[in-house]
């Protein structure tokens, strides 16, 4: 048997849930996306398996040594509005995590046509180029960790 509700009952539970919804929204407006949990050991893990894999792919003549200083940590800074609130301070407990190697002594059109053959690989993969220096002291590529969402 179904019971009539009241006006100030409905009423009542109409705005409770518009509070709760829009405190929902509210706070991951504030608080922004938030970045995934990782074993800091299988990141590095992960990003020198990459980096030998675009080694491999770039194919330089004559196997070039590479010159690393391995995997190094930065800041994370804050995401959505709260960011504003934070300008430049970075979170604890929340690193980002960066691998650069070189390689020297390689002709410039060498190193840009293999370039190009990783570049096209990782989009079509999914990645995204989140940055590229290229001066007369050589080639530098930034590939971002995010990829495209399927």
């Amino acid at each position: 048997m179904l019971r009539k509700c009241s006006v100030p009952s409905v009423l009542w539970l109409t705005g409770t849930l518009l509070v709760v919804g829009v405190s929902v929204v509210g706070h991951r407006m504030w608080e922004g996306e938030p970045y995934p949990a990782v074993v800091p050991d299988q990141v590095a893990v992960r990003l020198k398996g990459e980096a030998q894999r675009v080694y491999e792919e770039v194919a330089l003549p004559g196997r070039p040594g590479v010159n690393s200083s391995g995997v190094e940590t930065g800041t994370c800074y804050y995401r959505g509005l709260r960011s504003i609130a934070h300008i430049d301070e970075g979170r604890s407990g929340v690193r980002s995590f960066v691998l650069e190697w070189q390689v020297t002594d390689v002709p410039r059109s060498t190193g840009r046509a293999g370039q190009e053959r990783v570049r096209r690989r990782l989009e079509h993969e999914g990645w995204r180029l989140t940055g590229e220096n290229v001066s007369e002291m050589g080639l530098r590529t930034a590939v971002g960790l995010l990829r495209r969402s399927e």
